[in-house]
C-alpha cells in the first residue's frame, strides 16, 4: 500500500499518520473494525488477525505517537488531547458501519471514541470489544499506577511481575519512565 493512495472500494488511504489498514478486504467490506493496542504496543500486532477475520471486514488500526511507527514522537500527556486528536483522525472512516477493539489502554480509547462515534454517526457504530482493562461503567479501584510516587510505583511494577529488577533497580532507567 501506498501513503495517501485511495482504496478502490472504499475511498478512504490506505494509510496516513493516525491509521493504518491492516491488509485488504478480499470482498466488498460490509464493516470497518477499527483497533487499537495497549500502552507502548503497535498497531503491527493486529496483522496476524487478518487471515482470522471475515474477508468483508475492513481492518484499521490506530497509530499513536510514542508508539510503532511513531516511536519518535512525544507520546500525549493529556488524555482529553489525545481523545480529541484521534476521534478527529479517525472520524471519516466512521461514515460506513463500524465497531471498536482495544485492549488495555486501547480499551479505555476506544470506549472514548465510540461514544463520539455515536453522538457524530448514529447508529453506525455496531459493537464495542473491550479486553484487558475494566468496564467504563465501573470506578477505578487502585490509583492509576502513572499518579503512584516513586516508591509505591516500582513495589507495583514488582507486584505485577514481567519486569527485571535490574531495570526497577537502576534509578536511571526508572527515571526517564
Amino acid at each position: 500500500p501506498v501513503p495517501g493512495r485511495r482504496g478502490s472500494r472504499t475511498g478512504v488511504p490506505y494509510s496516513d499518520t493516525w491509521v493504518m489498514r491492516i491488509g485488504e478486504a478480499t470482498a466488498a467490506p460490509r464493516i470497518r473494525l477499527v483497533c487499537a493496542t495497549h500502552a507502548g504496543g503497535s498497531p503491527d500486532v493486529f496483522r496476524a488477525w487478518r487471515q482470522a477475520v471475515a474477508a468483508d471486514v475492513e481492518m484499521l488500526a490506530l497509530r499513536l505517537p510514542g508508539h510503532g511507527s511513531r516511536i519518535k514522537e512525544h507520546p500525549y500527556r493529556e488524555w482529553g488531547r489525545l481523545v480529541d486528536d484521534a476521534f478527529a483522525a479517525v472520524s471519516p472512516y466512521l461514515e460506513r458501519p463500524h465497531a471498536f477493539y482495544g485492549h488495555s489502554f486501547g480499551g479505555r480509547l476506544v470506549y472514548e471514541l465510540a461514544v463520539r462515534a455515536e453522538s457524530a454517526h448514529p447508529g453506525l457504530t455496531t459493537r464495542l470489544f473491550l479486553a484487558g482493562c475494566r468496564s467504563p461503567n465501573r470506578p477505578q479501584r487502585h490509583p492509576l499506577m502513572h499518579t503512584l510516587p516513586d516508591s509505591r510505583f516500582r513495589a507495583a511494577l514488582r507486584s505485577m511481575g514481567g519486569t527485571p529488577h535490574e531495570v526497577l533497580d537502576r534509578g536511571l532507567v526508572m527515571d526517564r519512565l
